[in-house]
Formats: structure tokens, C-alpha cells, sequence
């Protein structure tokens, strides 16, 4: 008995997973559809141009950059009621369902590894599985209750959230006319703000993540629900992109600041989308075989990893976070004192600096610089000036390895160009 009750289970597994397995196509080819950070001038989409922030903009300008670096100055830390308190907390809380679970837990994870990143921050992850925008835009949702239980586990109040991480869709619309669909999703993402700002009345910014692709998801029944499907995930970071250009423009309801001010600033936070197997300009996809699931939809450890990495970039780079996101001049001074390996610096370089100058604590003969993938980079180390130039590095997160006449510094460390 007990033999053919281990064989019904065994073929019930293989069921199972073969109904999972099946679920997914990897022979699905790409759309063709451009992602809109890889937008060229003169190339449009149904009429529209590309980029985050329209006209083929990826980056913010203007008064909606000068707003989101003086708002940034604003997140300080706070006491359970609220007022700054420099034995305060700044609550991060990550916003959505359950692909944005596991993303905000890997970029939790990789963020927790930088010895700079700001102690008073407390990550509070509030995603639950199956939650979609149509439900959580609501007050009443018990979607909010369950945020509120997860803040009051890590003893953070509702006062002491400050920056919101968001990614979601309405999971049971399937329409995906453009720009029809993409606009609603604006419109719903509005009302979803409005309710952040009830409960966190000291929110300071929301950062709006665009879907990774759903392409290789097939449409089964009891599968993946029709609001995430292909090519819902491409017109995601469209809302996305809506709702920016709507707060940039103070649309009516889409106010920020002043008398009609409903909900906190918002800007983009990071852009997962690539489409099918095909890289994007910076390099980004997600490969069908190693870092989606067996459903198509969710992601492997793996892909996890990659979009954690993704935000981690964003996060430790943006003008908009680098004031709060690390530690004060004066902490990572105490910290370095402290460590007789250190060999640097501030770790924090504007674009446009031509050169990286150290202060070591050994005698260096030579120094390696690997880009966030592990690329060597070419940093020309000048041991009499004990610098570095990095005039031709990109926007991003490097590591320096210092050699001595004795070998190689074992402890490496980063530095933010931002």
C-alpha cells in the first residue's frame, strides 16, 4: 500500500511540474519591441517618442531633477512620531506582488553588503503574491493591513517611512490597446499614490519600477493571470512613464507640492524590461532558461539576482538617493578610522571627474578597477599622486583592488560614480 501511494504521488509531482514546464516557451521569439531606455531619435512608437521621461530622455531634468535632489535632502532620519531624530529610522518599504517580493529581497540582500549603505535605513518589504494595483489603489484593502503587520514586526511606525520602491499591474485587465492601456494604468497608479500618502503621511518620494518581460509565459488555463501577460509587461513601463510625464507637467490630481498636493514627489525607479533573449543597449536581459521560472513569469534565484543587481545600481547611483541611501561623510570617516586595512576615500564621485584620489593606509604599488559585471577596467594608477583617472567610466559601481609590494589588499572596496 504504502509503494503505490509513493507511486501516485511520484506521477502527481511529475504532473505537476510537466503542467508548470509547459507553461513556459523559450522558443518564443522577440516582439520587436523596443524597450524605452533603447529609443533612438527619430524612432517612435504608435506616435510617441521613447525614453523614461519622453524625447528620448532617460535621465531627469530640470525642475523635476533640481525637486528630486532637494526632496532627498528631506529624508532624515525620524522618531516614531515623525520629527527628526538623529537616533531616528528611515523606513523603506517595497511596494507590489510577488515578483516584487522576491526582487526587493535580492536588492535588500546586495544592498546589505556595502559597509556604507546608511544604518538607519529599515527595508520593509509589504509585496504579497497575487496582490494587483486594482485592489491595493483601495484604503480599505486588506492589502494595507498587511503592510501595516509587517512595519510593526521591524518597529517602524508609519511616520518614519520615507522612500517607497512600487511594481505592479492590474493583474485581471487584459486590455492592451495603446495608448488606452498603458493610460488607465496611469490613472490607477494616481489613486494607488494617493493611498501611500494616507498611510505615510512623511513619504517623501515613490520610485515607479517598470515589469520585467512576461513573453515567455504561454496563456493557460489556471495560469498567469491575463493582466500580466505579453504585451502587457512593455505597456507597464509605459504607465510608468505616463505617470512621470503627468507630475512633471502637474497635471490636475497630479500634484505634489502646494495647496493641491495628494500624494508625495514620484519619479522612475529602475527599468527591467528587455525583449525576450535580446540584450538592451546597457547590456541588461533576462535569459528564458536560467532566469525565468518553470511558469514563465517568476524568476529563478538567478534572476532575482539580476534584477536585485539592477536596483542595487539604481539606488547607490541616483541624485535622488545618493544623499540618504549611504552613510553621512562624517560616519564612513569614523568607520575608516577604525580599519587599519582601508585604503580610500569617499566613495561617492560625481559625473565628470577626471580624477579618483586615495588616502592609504599601506604603501600601494598598484591598483585593478572591475566594473559591477567583474570587466577589468583601465584606471592609469599614478603611485606618486596616488590617484586614479577615471574620466571615461560610466554612471555605476566599480571595485578597487589594491596590490602592495607584498600581494594583493585581501578586502576589496566600492566606489559610487553617480
Amino acid at each position: 500500500m504504502k509503494n503505490r501511494y509513493t507511486l501516485i504521488l511520484a506521477v502527481l509531482v511529475f504532473g505537476f511540474s510537466q503542467i508548470l514546464s509547459g507553461q513556459k516557451d523559450c522558443s518564443s521569439l522577440p516582439s520587436g519591441l523596443i524597450p524605452l531606455t533603447d529609443f533612438s531619435p527619430g524612432i517612435l512608437y504608435r506616435g510617441y517618442t521613447g525614453g523614461l521621461f519622453g524625447n528620448d530622455l532617460n535621465q531627469k531634468t530640470g525642475k523635476h531633477l533640481e525637486d528630486a535632489v532637494s526632496i532627498a535632502k528631506d529624508i532624515v532620519p525620524r522618531s516614531a512620531n515623525g520629527l527628526p531624530d538623529v537616533h531616528g529610522q528611515i523606513g523603506f518599504i517595497g511596494i507590489g506582488a510577488s515578483n516584487p517580493r522576491t526582487e526587493f529581497n535580492a536588492f535588500v540582500d546586495i544592498a546589505k553588503q556595502n559597509i556604507r549603505l546608511n544604518s538607519k535605513l529599515v527595508f520593509a518589504n509589504t509585496c504579497i503574491g497575487g496582490q494587483g494595483i486594482q485592489k491595493m489603489k483601495n484604503i480599505d484593502d486588506n492589502y494595507w493591513k498587511s503592510a501595516l503587520k509587517v512595519l510593526d514586526s521591524l518597529k517602524l511606525s508609519q511616520e518614519q517611512v520615507q522612500v517607497a520602491w512600487i511594481e505592479t499591474d492590474n493583474t485581471a485587465q487584459g486590455d492592451t490597446s495603446f495608448p488606452n492601456a498603458p493610460m488607465n494604468l496611469a490613472t490607477e497608479y494616481q489613486q494607488l499614490l494617493v493611498t501611500v500618502k494616507h498611510y505615510f503621511p512623511n513619504i517623501k518620494i515613490c520610485y515607479l519600477a517598470a515589469r520585467g518581460y512576461s513573453g515567455f509565459a504561454m496563456p493557460t488555463p489556471g495560469g498567469v493571470g491575463k493582466g500580466l501577460l505579453h504585451p502587457r509587461d512593455y505597456l507597464n513601463g509605459w504607465a510608468v512613464r505616463f505617470v512621470v510625464e503627468k507630475i512633471i507637467q502637474q497635471k490636475p490630481g497630479y500634484e505634489y507640492e502646494g495647496a493641491q498636493a495628494t500624494f508625495p514627489f514620484t519619479t522612475w525607479g529602475n527599468y527591467s524590461w528587455n525583449d525576450g533573449n535580446l540584450a538592451r543597449k546597457d547590456g541588461f536581459y533576462l535569459d528564458c532558461n536560467t532566469d525565468i521560472g518553470s511558469d514563465g513569469l517568476h524568476l529563478t534565484a538567478l534572476g532575482e539576482q539580476k534584477i536585485g543587481n539592477l536596483m542595487y545600481t539604481f539606488f547607490s547611483t541616483d541624485e535622488s538617493c545618493v544623499p540618504w541611501f549611504f552613510n553621512t561623510t562624517t560616519e564612513t570617516t569614523e568607520t575608516n578610522k577604525s580599519d587599519n586595512q582601508s585604503i580610500l576615500f569617499s566613495n561617492l564621485i560625481p559625473m565628470g571627474n577626471q580624477e579618483l584620489y586615495i588616502n592609504p593606509s599601506v604603501e600601494i604599488i598598484d591598483i585593478q578597477v572591475f566594473d559591477a559585471q567583474g570587466k577589468l577596467m583601465s584606471s592609469n594608477f599614478q603611485e606618486k599622486l596616488k590617484s586614479i583617472s577615471i574620466s571615461t567610466f560610466n554612471k555605476g559601481i566599480y571595485l578597487i583592488q589594491a596590490k602592495t609590494k607584498e600581494g594583493l589588499v585581501p578586502r576589496s572596496e566600492k566606489f559610487v560614480i553617480y
